[in-house]
């Protein structure tokens, strides 16, 4: 690796994870404030809005994610705009079609008011998200993490912004003004980046042929890792889901609320990870074995560290958040839930774009999602209580990092799973001690493990320690 790659990787880290991490901070804000603001039926109803927005992205077949794979590691300069301009017509026009047949559909279904308002929001939010990722995807394409980083910082300003007037200057207000605050937000940030990318979007166009292939072969590169992620989100999101459609609102609304508090530890995190993908394209794959051991080791540090959020978060929703307190019984699966994904999205999923097994990584989701349906499934006809359905989404997870990891680990030769034995017997620990423990006693446990976890670690941690040193 050269100097210069190791500094402008050094720099796209520093800038993504400070900006993730003031986002954490908004987001921490938004998390507690948002439930004491519209109490438990309208926040119910906002997470509805919340869940499916996150899955708006389907509508994009792959588009975004097929230049993202096609075109990684590029300079911004060195892309085919000609081409991809005449693509982005292609991708804009479906989009729009798409939000007209699904506002004829919803003229035909019954539903109740207040479904029928947060879809009218949900579909105004397909053309918005696909338009503003597409230009989040070109940041991290072309290695502009800077753009990339002060963007996704603006949309979650802006929509605190707009939420500190509702809270401060409006009387009465319910979960339609946050909708409308979100589309706004959304719109606000694709105005700002397509006046920052003009004079790369608009210009001259190939011709409709060739600018329909352009369009055409992102869509067959992305699909599989569209459809990857998707699945991926439903495994994690299919619980709600089940909530939604076989508990009350007010359950709904409890569990969606555990899972937005958990998320919090995923953000300041995932930052590192849309530095990744583009960094290790330009690495040697020799280095690709040194480099996956070393992550999953920083890994499993960054995972105890953050099982300790567990403890101030409980304290503020038992003491500051009544309403909502039917979470805690549960809260420290959905916590753990949360903090593998940290895992999933940092160094597996990663190393499957790297090393262009989308195909795979799309079966591996399938299967995990089909034994969470399953498990959910028996829960609703056997036992219907919140927990068991967070465990339904716990233990298929757990099998499928062991299956992808140990299938990363055979292709780059590495047949170490002592880490992975080791990672999920900490799980197990934490989830043990806050379940038969008090909050005092399971504290105290943990932190003498956390001592004797770093006594014994200390070797690696100082290794880290000379990397971060040699790149600075």
């Amino acid at each position: 690796m050269t100097t210069n790659f190791i500094k402008t990787f050094s720099s796209n880290i520093s800038y993504s994870f400070i900006s993730h991490l003031l986002v954490f901070f908004l987001g921490v804000i938004r998390a507690f404030v948002v439930p004491v603001m519209l109490g438990v039926i309208d926040f119910g109803y906002w997470q509805f809005y919340v869940l499916y927005v996150g899955f708006v992205g389907v509508f994009t077949f792959g588009f975004n994610d097929g230049i993202y794979l096609r075109y990684g590691g590029q300079e911004v300069d060195e892309l085919p705009w000609k081409k991809l301009r005449g693509s982005f017509c292609f991708y804009i026009a479906t989009l729009c079609f798409i939000s007209i047949v699904l506002f004829v559909v919803l003229g035909l279904v019954d539903l109740s008011k207040e479904k029928v308002i947060s879809f009218v929001y949900i579909i105004i939010s397909i053309g918005l998200t696909g338009i503003g990722s597409l230009y989040i995807f070109l940041f991290q394409v072309t290695n502009r993490i800077k753009k990339y980083s002060v963007y996704n910082l603006i949309d979650k300003l802006f929509f605190l912004l707009m939420l500190s007037l509702v809270y401060f200057y409006m009387a009465d207000y319910n979960f339609k003004y946050l909708m409308l605050i979100d589309c706004l937000s959304k719109f606000f940030l694709v105005v700002m980046m397509s006046i920052d990318c003009r004079n790369h979007i608009f210009g001259s166009i190939e011709s409709f042929l060739l600018s329909w292939s352009e369009y055409y072969a992102n869509i067959g590169a992305g699909i599989k890792l569209m459809l990857a992620n998707l699945v991926a989100m439903l495994i994690i999101s299919i619980s709600r889901f089940f909530v939604e459609f076989y508990f009350t609102i007010e359950e709904f609304s409890i569990f969606a609320f555990g899972l937005a508090l958990t998320n919090l530890a995923l953000i300041a995190v995932n930052g590192v990870s849309a530095v990744l993908y583009p960094a290790f394209k330009q690495i040697d794959q020799e280095k690709y074995k040194e480099i996956y051991e070393v992550l999953s080791d920083v890994i499993t540090v960054t995972i105890f560290i953050l099982f300790f959020t567990y403890y101030p978060i409980y304290y503020i929703v038992l003491n500051h958040l009544p309403d909502f307190k039917e979470v805690l019984p549960f809260f420290n699966i959905l916590l753990v839930i949360s903090l593998l994904q940290i895992k999933i999205n940092l160094s597996i999923n990663t190393f499957y774009k790297v090393l262009r097994k989308e195909k795979e990584l799309l079966k591996a989701n399938i299967i995990c999602l089909i034994l969470v349906i399953f498990l959910s499934l028996l829960v609703v006809m056997l036992n219907k209580k919140l927990e068991f359905i967070a465990l339904a989404t716990l233990l298929p997870l757990i099998f499928r990092i062991y299956s992808t990891d140990r299938f990363i680990k055979n292709l780059l030769g590495s047949h170490d799973n002592n880490k992975l034995v080791f990672e999920f017997s900490l799980i197990t620990i934490f989830i043990l001690v806050t379940n038969y423990l008090s909050v005092s006693s399971s504290l105290f446990v943990l932190l003498i493990f956390f001592i004797f976890f770093i006594y014994f670690h200390i070797k690696h941690i100082q290794t880290w320690l000379n990397l971060l040193k040699g790149i600075r």
